[in-house]
């Protein structure tokens, strides 16, 4: 396949996927990629709201819509935390499952669902953020805050990795974020940080987010 079409949930992913994923896309071979913020709302006249997954119809309207260029490959950078309950599989995790089967099995209904063979489904483990663990120093280093460091340093302590970093409502990875430094924004901070860090190092943290990386890899031209 020569073109890679990425359905992201909103700006923070857009940002992060247009700055750091679609050079080294490019760089893989891929003739065309194209980054498409979820639609919340399409209007009469013609344009959209865009960002945030709102229900499992919203996305697979998008995925769909996407999909229908059989010579591209779809994917998609949505987070796990937040999803609606609506989605394929998500009323059917176990609860003796760890976060990385819960998430496998997520994706694996997605897929049955959609049924293209050139969708590749991707939720991300457990936010966008979470990759920001995979160098405490580098967000240190971008807010000149070493509390900051120090403060993501104790959640890898608790959490063991950047990918097991929570989804609850005041621990998700964002949440930690903004309670380590006062004005974080999701928007500009945390992809001017994961540039920083760069795709090597948040594979070497992140096995969930590189296995997706190799599957796309392995579609390249």
């Amino acid at each position: 396949m020569d073109r890679c079409r990425l359905l992201v949930e909103g700006q923070t992913e857009e940002t992060f996927a247009n700055r750091t994923l679609v050079p080294h896309l490019y760089d893989l071979g891929f003739q065309v990629v194209s980054v498409t913020v979820v639609a919340t709302k399409r209007l009469a006249g013609g344009g959209k709201h865009r960002g945030g997954v709102v229900s499992w119809q919203q996305l697979r309207g998008d995925i769909d819509l996407l999909a229908g260029d059989h010579g591209a490959l779809v994917t998609t950078l949505v987070d796990f935390y937040g999803l609606p309950h609506d989605v394929p599989g998500l009323g059917e995790l176990e609860p003796h499952w760890d976060a990385r089967q819960r998430v496998a099995h997520i994706e694996n209904a997605m897929q049955a669902e959609v049924a293209a063979s050139n969708f590749v489904p991707h939720v991300v483990l457990h936010e966008l953020e979470a990759l920001l663990y995979s160098d405490p120093a580098a967000a240190g280093g971008h807010f000149g805050d070493d509390a900051v460091k120090a403060a993501m340093e104790a959640d890898l302590t608790e959490c063991g990795e950047p990918e097991l970093v929570d989804d609850g409502p005041e621990t998700a990875p964002s949440k930690r974020m903004i309670n380590h430094r006062s004005g974080y924004l999701k928007t500009s901070d945390g992809p001017n940080i994961l540039a920083d860090i760069g795709l090597a190092a948040i594979r070497d943290s992140c096995p969930h987010f590189d296995s997706w990386l190799t599957t796309i890899e392995n579609f390249a031209p």
